[in-house]
């Protein structure tokens, strides 16, 4: 119970705190096996989406929709070239189809740095994207840390970063929760 009402006092304090920032992220992810079920909820935009996912092996199938002033719809194949304890490289192929403007391809490679301190798990993220119909480069840069409450329960914030053509575009902070089954 006391782990219950840390989330929520947390979750609520950098909910409070995101008024500096465009927009707030709030993610909560169940897995289950191969099967995984994400839900996002962005403040300040109407932008929120549900993903589900299957793995494969080495290759996570995923289907997203997201629910925004042009809703999309994408496809997505990540596949685990390299992963340890530390270091994971996940290059990534989506097919993103937009209702009112032109669908594109895109690839993103995945890059995850994280270092395990007690209950804590310190990560950045690097995610370099190519936009193949008109070869448009964008990034998403993340960091944060994440609380391991149980062997299957974990909770954190993080800071992004997003670019477009190496210009600023946008910037937040967010929440991730995590349960598996």
């Amino acid at each position: 119970m006391k782990y219950l009402l840390l989330v929520v006092i947390v979750a609520f304090s950098f909910s409070s705190a995101a008024a500096d920032f465009e927009t707030s992220q709030h993610n909560f992810d169940f897995e289950m096996n191969q099967v995984s079920l994400q839900v996002r909820q962005m403040t300040e935009q109407r932008k929120d989406h549900i993903q589900v996912g299957y793995k494969l092996k080495d290759v996570k199938i995923e289907y997203r929709y997201v629910d925004a002033k042009d809703t999309e719809q994408r496809f997505r194949a990540t596949y685990s070239l390299f992963g340890n304890k530390n270091l994971s490289i996940k290059p990534r192929l989506e097919y993103r189809l937009f209702n009112d403007k032109d669908s594109v391809f895109r690839l993103r490679n995945k890059v995850v740095l994280k270092h395990s301190v007690k209950d804590f798990v310190l990560w950045i993220e690097l995610q370099p994207g190519l936009t193949l119909n008109d070869m448009s480069i964008d990034t998403q840069t993340r960091t944060g840390f994440n609380y391991k409450m149980n062997k299957n329960v974990s909770f954190g914030p993080f800071f992004q970063l997003n670019t477009n053509n190496l210009d600023r575009k946008s910037s937040w902070i967010g929440t991730n929760f995590l349960i598996k089954f």
